[in-house]
């Protein structure tokens, strides 16, 4: 769905709002499947995105699950609460570390960070996100030798770049698709 301006200027993709239901199948191979074949997810397997997953990692968010939070380059997509949690739930996310996802887009929302570029190049970059002080204690972030690794304790660690990734490439309607698009600007 896109915005029809009065400027004449480029529709912008809402890929923010809350869509409808989609079935999926029961095996989590054909889901994965399924899941790829529609532009979705990014080839591994991901945790469906049901009504009550999503309903649960909103919660720890009282703001509207609408409102937009700010739009993402290159293909001007807006970024909602709603959209967030729909991408956590898929990577895996727990509930309660939503909160720590939200400011981690409004982040790099912000100009200065200059997401366009990041979401635009062909280089082999990647971001890092640091959690720290009350609310990385609260959530158990760990910090110590071995942080980037896995963990038994700490789950967390290996799926946290995967929620922004998701959230980069299917909120901003689009991204680096191999074989298809390298730049996600233009495809």
């Amino acid at each position: 769905m896109t915005e029809s301006r009065a400027d004449g200027a480029a529709a912008r993709p809402r890929m923010g709002r809350a869509g409808g239901l989609v079935d999926t199948p029961a095996d989590p191979l054909a889901m994965v499947r399924s899941f790829a074949e529609r532009g979705w997810g990014d080839g591994l397997p991901i945790v469906p995105a049901t009504e009550g997953r999503v309903t649960a990692e909103r919660s720890y968010s009282d703001r509207d699950p609408l409102e937009v939070l700010g739009v993402m380059s290159p293909r001007q997509g807006e970024v909602t609460r709603h959209a967030l949690a729909v991408n956590a739930v898929m990577a895996g996310c727990e509930p309660s570390y939503f909160p720590v996802v939200v400011a981690a887009i409004e982040a790099i929302l912000d100009p200065r960070f200059n997401i366009a570029s990041l979401n635009a190049t062909t280089h082999p970059v990647a971001m890092l996100v640091l959690v720290n002080g009350a609310i990385g204690r609260e959530l158990r972030v760990h910090g110590g030798s071995g942080c980037f690794g896995h963990s038994r304790q700490h789950f967390e660690g290996p799926s946290s770049h995967r929620r922004w990734r998701l959230g980069r490439r299917h909120i901003d309607g689009g991204g680096q698709y191999p074989g298809r698009c390298c730049c996600g600007c233009c495809c």
